[in-house]
């Protein structure tokens, strides 16, 4: 799916108040756009022996440091880690080309990073409160979305689509999947794609018949 590059004002995004954290999980996950995936990811191969401390961080065309994404101590292996486009302080940084430099026990390597937005990467959002709801919320900036929604197992396999290039209004829309066989319970993943940016897959569980 194509990347559209935009005008971008960082105040249009808002600060967390604490700095923002990325589990190694959520580091190691990839965006649903791999197009994306592959401008934000980082390679790091890992070949010595034993732990090490490793620092990884993200360096802007004056050379400041706008996220601090890695340190830790970690063993040998192979890593991808994919940086979520935002700085220490919970911001969209804006597009643009970007370094990132690792420090392994004193071994230092960098590579090249790219910030692109999708229009409604930046217009459209996830609220859900956890897995054990069967509901969460699309909010959504600009008119004329096209939203359409898929239902995954757990490992990410598609069952559904439940809505396909529905016109949506801006606002806050609550979403449902409400199975029209029975037999689904436990968790699923709904994965919502909003006028072709695809967003990362959230948990939530089959709802009950309205009737």
């Amino acid at each position: 799916m194509a990347i559209l590059a935009l005008a971008f004002n960082s105040s249009d995004a808002v600060a967390e108040d604490s700095l923002v954290v990325q589990t190694m999980a959520e580091l190691s996950y990839p965006p649903a756009d791999t197009v994306d995936a592959q401008r934000v990811r980082i390679w790091l191969p890992l070949e010595r022996g034993g732990n090490c401390r490793v620092r990884i961080n993200v360096l802007d065309s004056l050379n400041h440091i706008v996220r601090s994404l890695v340190d830790r101590l970690m063993s040998s292996g192979y890593y991808n880690f994919y940086w979520n486009k935002r700085d220490d302080y919970g911001r969209l940084v804006e597009p643009g080309h970007y370094r990132y430099v690792v420090d392994d026990c004193g071994d230092r390597s960098d590579g090249e990073l790219e910030v692109l937005y999708h229009r409604w990467e930046l217009n459209s959002r996830i609220d859900y409160v956890d897995s054990i709801s069967d509901k969460l919320w699309l909010e959504l900036d600009d008119d004329s979305a096209l939203v359409s929604i898929s239902i995954l197992n757990r490992r990410g396999r598609f069952i559904v689509q439940s809505m396909v290039d529905s016109l949506m209004a801006p606002g806050r829309h609550q979403l449902m999947w409400i199975p029209t066989k029975s037999g689904y319970t436990g968790v699923y993943q709904m994965q919502v794609n909003v006028g072709g940016y695809t967003h990362s897959p959230v948990g939530i569980r089959a709802a009950k018949s309205l009737k």
